[in-house]
């Protein structure tokens, strides 16, 4: 009888290495010296670092505790510990109170030279206090930039009734009329792209659990046709021929189109191409959409380099609103999004949206 191959089917010790922070979730790992080898997502989030940044650096350089990392190794006597405190600090040098656990993988597993540190957050009311306040004083930074840059159009549109009122015939009428209509629509256009830009991620209705990709094409496809002549423009889209269950298809839907339009306004050469895909890899969705053609001068570059209040950003550079509802739905997504320029003319933009696996069959 034929066997079939079933070596394909197995994972690698390595693979799992590398896959770790997939595995332990708020956790994380350590090599045998007790220096990071890989931290997963959401502490990566917390932190305000990534892996990369972290990894290869001693624990000691993620906290308050000068001496980190003899406790760990002090708690680690036995071959694990639980519910110890202690205060990690973020980039931000906010201090954080969690509570640890910690044991070596070779007490599960046939892999050795690894320390799992599992970290859960301590009520600190403090930091909670400190993450209000930054909030705060970004959302009045937003409101007094809103009430400045609308107050703008609305004083001259004031100014110019005021001329209407004492004139002293209606020959400049028709042309007050028009400046009058022009500071209108700034202020009607500026309101808008505040207003989208509260909408972009607000679902009208439950979202599907899974992405049908043939839709998703077609969204992008409308898109492009209700925003500029399709002759001018080649976009090509590669896609998975089958249904994704685990993502929210509403927002991977708004996140693409978004990206989409963002590229769309900007100022176009004579030789135009977006190529756009769409494929999973280690339980994501990774979306990579090359563009060319597409000039971006350097207050866009510095615009989505710089990390801010999005709201606050939007009013500084509305012409990216797009990119700033893109960023906004990414938050919802707990997706990473990158821009790569090559040049003026090229960019690459990726994403990597995670796959909820508890969603992943449709509910009966």
């Amino acid at each position: 009888m034929n066997h079939p191959e079933i070596s394909g089917y197995l994972i690698s010790e390595e693979e799992i290495k590398q896959r770790l922070a997939s595995i332990f979730v708020d956790s994380i790992v350590l090599q045998a010296d007790y220096r990071i080898k890989v931290v997963s997502k959401n502490l990566e989030d917390l932190l305000e670092y990534t892996s990369a940044e972290l990894h290869d650096k001693s624990i000691d350089f993620i906290s308050t505790h000068n001496d980190f990392k003899k406790v760990i190794e002090r708690e680690l006597r036995k071959g694990f510990f639980e519910d110890v405190s202690l205060e990690l600090t973020t980039r931000s040098n906010l201090n954080l109170r969690v509570s640890l656990s910690g044991f070596y993988l070779g007490l599960i597993s046939d892999i050795n030279g690894y320390i799992i540190i599992k970290i859960k957050i301590s009520e600190d009311t403090a930091f909670l206090q400190r993450e209000l306040y930054k909030k705060t004083r970004e959302l009045d930074a937003f409101i007094y930039r809103t009430a400045h840059d609308l107050r703008g159009p609305l004083a001259t549109v004031k100014g110019l009734i005021n001329l209407i009122k004492i004139r002293k015939d209606d020959t400049e009428i028709n042309d007050l009329v028009k400046l009058i209509e022009v500071h209108a629509d700034k202020l009607d256009e500026r309101l808008f792209k505040l207003l989208y830009l509260a909408d972009t991620d607000a679902t009208p209705h439950p979202p599907r659990g899974c992405v049908d990709f043939s839709h998703l094409k077609d969204a992008l496809r409308s898109t492009l046709a209700n925003n500029c002549e399709l002759d001018s423009i080649s976009l090509r889209i590669t896609a998975p021929q089958k249904e994704v269950w685990g993502l929210n298809e509403f927002l991977v839907t708004a996140f693409a189109n978004n990206l989409l339009l963002y590229v769309l306004s900007l100022p176009i050469t004579n030789k135009n191409e977006i190529q756009t895909v769409f494929s999973i890899k280690d339980n994501h969705l990774e979306i990579k959409m090359k563009a060319s053609g597409f000039a971006v001068n350097p207050q866009v570059r510095k615009a989505i380099e710089r990390p801010s209040f999005i709201y606050n950003d939007m009013l500084s550079y509305p012409l990216l609103v797009n990119y700033y509802a893109a960023q906004k739905v990414a938050m919802h997504l707990h997706c990473l999004l990158k821009i790569e320029f090559f040049n003026d003319y090229d960019q690459l933009i990726s994403a990597l949206i995670p796959i909820q696996r508890e969603s992943q069959l449709p509910l009966l």
